[in-house]
């Protein structure tokens, strides 16, 4: 018997459940369960609360990895968005331009 569980969330549960996520030990098992979710820039914005500009500056800068691309679109693996700690790139710029 299959069984199938479906959550139902808002933007402030999504980001809830993330910063769970990322303080649990079982945080690789989860985040390869997305590895093959492909998602733009827009979804990588909402998701962290910046701008699409803030992505795309952080991707020009080489401090976030995007999918191989053809054409002017940016997309990236969720698991890998998940993952993302735009404090910690903030500081990491910082040093960079320092």
């Amino acid at each position: 018997m299959e069984t199938m569980i479906t959550y139902n969330m808002n933007k402030d549960d999504l980001i809830q459940a993330m910063n769970e996520i990322r303080e649990t030990e079982i945080e690789s098992k989860i985040y390869n369960k997305f590895y093959n979710v492909i998602v733009g820039t827009n979804v990588v914005a909402e998701i962290h609360n910046v701008s699409e500009r803030t992505v795309l500056n952080y991707v020009n800068d080489g401090l976030i990895e995007c999918e191989p691309r053809t054409g002017k679109k940016y997309f990236f693996r969720l698991s890998h968005v998940l993952k993302i700690d735009f404090v910690q790139l903030k500081k990491q710029l910082r040093r960079k331009i320092a």
